[in-house]
């Protein structure tokens, strides 16, 4: 499961603070069994194919969530639900969770949505004590607290607003991977979606693309719909024919873009057809998921 047993710990008492309700939600969230007690419910988690970062990050939104939905209005929440094409009837909590399952739960918006009565209730919920800084130290102590990693440097109320704000594009970037690599890419979607970058994975949005013509709808979410496509170069990669159609809508349109549009990151040493020896790459056995997702993270600043 986890890197170490560490986490698994840290993982298993985050999981056991969640109602019984809450962590059947996430083992429906990740296609696993309902039945049973709150310890196996953890359990099962725990023990799932996913890493413990996978699971940890939609518990954590979870935990974060139950902290502040006494406070949040129920139309900030609504609201990028109706934006978003989804339901947004029901409890803030049944919104909380709808937010989390479709990788649109944004930390800082939330609190940021809060008036500085609120946020202090918040702020002593979490650290016992009255807080002394202004509001915008505030969000990021709570961030923080919560293990948002960067979250608390987002400017605006939601990488959402912001970034609609400043372009056109559904999509911050788009995962373009070859199935034996979906671990991987599922990873790199997990942590960007905690950070509020706006990913494209295939299975996130399985229910929307269901009966759709797939050539269609990926052509132009790896086209003109994403700031950027990731590509996970391997050897699966240069051998599947989706992979070959995702990647040739790439090049097209980065012949349009003004600058980069394709960013690959190297799985193994295989060479990618089609991409010039000169592009630069980088590298997962190097950097690992969490550096690969802090540069993809820098990049998108880089266009703020």
């Amino acid at each position: 499961m986890g890197p170490d047993k560490e986490t698994d710990a840290n993982l298993k008492d985050l999981l056991l603070s969640l109602t019984a309700e809450d962590l059947k939600f996430l083992c429906g969230m990740f296609r696993l069994r309902l039945g049973g007690s709150k310890g196996d419910l953890v359990e099962r988690l725990i023990s799932s194919d996913y890493t413990a970062g996978e699971i940890a990050d939609p518990a954590n939104e979870i935990a974060f969530g139950v902290l502040v939905e006494g406070f949040v209005p129920k139309n900030a929440w609504a609201d990028i639900l109706v934006d978003h094409g989804l339901a947004s009837s029901g409890s803030r909590h049944t919104l909380l969770l709808l937010l989390i399952e479709n990788r649109l739960m944004y930390p800082k918006g939330t609190l940021e949505a809060l008036n500085p009565s609120q946020l202090r209730e918040v702020y002593f919920d979490v650290f016992g004590r009255v807080p002394t800084t202004a509001p915008a130290s505030i969000v990021g102590e709570l961030l923080d607290a919560f293990g948002f990693v960067g979250a608390s440097n987002q400017a605006g109320t939601s990488p959402e607003q912001n970034s609609k704000a400043k372009s056109d594009f559904d999509y911050d970037i788009a995962l373009s991977f070859a199935g034996e690599d979906r671990s991987i890419a599922r990873q790199l979607a997990a942590r960007l979606h905690s950070k509020g970058v706006r990913a494209f994975m295939d299975e996130y949005e399985r229910t929307e693309l269901w009966g759709k013509d797939l050539s269609d709808e990926f052509r132009s979410r790896f086209g003109e719909k994403t700031r950027y496509v990731l590509v996970l170069a391997s050897s699966h990669y240069a051998v599947k024919d989706w992979t070959d159609f995702e990647f040739t809508v790439a090049k097209k349109e980065a012949g349009r873009r003004r600058r980069e549009f394709i960013l690959p990151v190297r799985l193994d040493d295989t060479p990618l057809p089609g991409l010039r020896s000169a592009i630069a790459y980088l590298s997962l056995k190097e950097l690992g998921v969490d550096g690969i997702v802090e540069e993809i993270i820098r990049k998108l600043r880089l266009q703020e």
